[in-house]
């Protein structure tokens, strides 16, 4: 692939960005295009290098904020014709409670995950009380029976055991969990990126 032809691809996947958005990151990728040229690669070489001009629109458009791709993505190319206008503001009673539903589920969504790591943190501290609260017992019923206080520290072993193992399991989930969390938002960002036709 040229270079004529790269950019060209990546401006009209980029296309959702304002005009001086586009072209920064065209100039950034024709500068480091010329670059590679300069050290000897050849434009299909360096194109390639670079990978797909879609990925990196891609790329682009995932680091965004939210708020910006959704007004970029609301807002038609044209503006908003007086028909448009007319036609959301008819709509809305169909549409504002959908899109707040639409909210809802997801930051149920969202709170359901993290009440999951906020339960497995809850069990592994409730452990980790039990094991410091089992050989204070164990010490005071062995005073009175030896055998109920040895079975108490042998508890308190098990207890101690099930905190280290279930501590260790609730660092895995809460880094699970904030991998879903990343996808998530990644996919809800990704809802907003404009797809273009391929050529």
């Amino acid at each position: 692939m040229t270079k004529a032809d790269f950019l060209q691809l990546l401006e009209r996947a980029l296309s959702q960005l304002s005009e001086e958005e586009c072209r920064a990151n065209l100039e950034y990728y024709s500068e480091l295009l010329d670059d590679m040229l300069e050290e000897g690669m050849t434009e299909a070489e360096a194109t390639a290098k670079l990978g797909s001009p879609a990925a990196i629109a891609e790329s682009i458009l995932q680091e965004m904020p939210l708020s910006k791709l959704v007004s970029t993505r609301m807002k038609p190319k044209s503006g908003w014709t007086p028909l448009a206008i007319i036609l959301a503001v008819v709509g809305s009673p169909v549409w504002v409670p959908l899109l707040l539903a639409g909210v809802a589920v997801v930051a149920a969504l969202f709170v359901s995950i993290w009440a999951l790591a906020a339960v497995a943190v809850v069990v592994v501290l409730a452990l980790a009380l039990a094991v410091i609260a089992a050989p204070v017992l164990a010490v005071r019923t062995a005073v009175l029976t030896l055998p109920l206080g040895l079975l108490l520290l042998g508890g308190g072993l098990v207890l101690l055991g099930l905190c280290v193992l279930g501590g260790l399991m609730a660092v895995e989930l809460c880094k699970l969990l904030a991998q879903l969390t990343v996808l998530l938002a990644h996919k809800i960002k990704g809802l907003f990126i404009r797809k273009e036709e391929k050529l």
